[in-house]
């Protein structure tokens, strides 16, 4: 496949000698800088390269929450909108701040701080900012996240997320990620409904004593 690809591509271009990076199409008198073309090896669907890194990779969507760094993969998210007031819910658990609606979804909204760190009750600072963002979540949970600030969009490797020990809250962390000068808390979306669960049904109990 990939003779008859070069084979296809010599029909229109042929190397000028002196520079190796400077192409002429066929037909055309002056040589063309085909560096910004880089990409046409794989529209082709040639192999990659012995030097390519061939590792899994995966768009990671980080934001802030009380001057914490989070992250979730960007394809676990439908939409970020700007802040919406919730609709709070009856003794819902820290972690939850109460009902909102984004683009006719009725979605919980959830802290990401509370459930990471288990609170038993939200501090004045934790508080939800009229400047803060809204993450809707993609599932049948219907869930978003509660953000501050939404920091980037950055592709990573897989494996360079170290896992956590087993801990209380290790079920919501899918691991942590050193971006930067900064450590990530990257979320396991899949756990957050029972996380969230988990908590109102603690807040039950202890209401009951």
């Amino acid at each position: 496949m990939l003779t008859c690809a070069l084979k296809s591509l010599r029909k229109f271009f042929c190397v000028c000698p002196q520079k190796n990076s400077c192409y002429t199409f066929r037909g055309m008198k002056e040589p063309h800088d085909f560096t910004d073309v880089s990409i046409l090896p794989r529209t082709l669907g040639l192999e990659a390269g012995a030097g390519e890194d061939l590792r899994e990779r995966r768009e990671l969507l980080i934001f802030h929450r009380a001057e914490r760094l989070f992250g979730i993969f960007a394809d676990e998210a439908s939409d970020v909108t700007k802040h919406i007031k919730p609709t709070p819910l009856p003794r819902a658990p820290p972690s939850v701040f109460g009902v909102v609606s984004v683009r006719g979804r009725m979605l919980t909204l959830l802290d990401p701080l509370a459930l990471v760190y288990d609170k038993s009750a939200r501090l004045p600072a934790q508080e939800l900012s009229a400047n803060g963002f809204v993450i809707a979540l993609r599932g049948d949970e219907q869930l978003a996240l509660a953000v501050d600030r939404v920091e980037q969009i950055s592709e990573i490797f897989v494996e360079e997320i170290a896992p956590l020990g087993r801990t209380q809250s290790s079920r919501v962390i899918r691991g942590v990620l050193q971006h930067e000068s900064s450590l990530v808390t990257i979320l396991n979306v899949e756990e957050l409904y029972t996380a969230a669960m988990h908590g109102a049904e603690r807040r039950r109990r202890r209401s009951r004593h």
